[in-house]
């Protein structure tokens, strides 16, 4: 008796799965991870210096789960935050050096497993508090 043509089928599934593109059910994960910087708080100054920022991500039920959070101040590059444990990005931290008072963007983005990716915006030291965005761009 042949298995190939069950065992094919199971062992693709199971690669997809360890690979993040579908989700342990079968289901392809087309919906992007969630993101929040907590902290510091939307209508706070940032003073020049090190500073921890704060902040979570969440995965949808079923999704293929958060793979990695970056942050970026101001025009600079992305930079690998902390999760609070290994696979763990419902609290994430990254100290991070602020060069200069006065007004600063700070850009968090999640990426799941899957590669779909969502940035939250958000501006401090701003004469008109936080303005904060987030858009979910599909792509890692």
């Amino acid at each position: 008796m042949c298995y190939k043509h069950v065992l094919m089928p199971l062992l693709f599934s199971a690669l997809m799965v360890s690979l993040g593109t579908i989700n342990a059910f079968g289901a392809a994960d087309t919906i992007a991870p969630q993101v929040q910087i907590t902290f510091p708080s939307s209508r706070s100054t940032l003073p020049a210096g090190q500073i921890t920022l704060l902040g979570t991500a969440i995965d949808n039920a079923g999704g293929s789960g958060v793979k990695k959070v970056e942050v970026k101040i101001d025009g600079g590059a992305y930079k690998l935050a902390t999760p609070r444990a290994p696979g763990d990005w419902s609290q994430w931290s990254l100290v991070v050096t602020i060069t200069t008072e006065g007004s600063h963007s700070i850009k968090a983005r999640a990426t799941d497993n899957a590669g779909k990716t969502e940035m939250a915006h958000y501006n401090y030291n701003d004469q008109y508090a936080r303005q904060h965005s987030a858009y979910n761009s599909g792509t890692s």
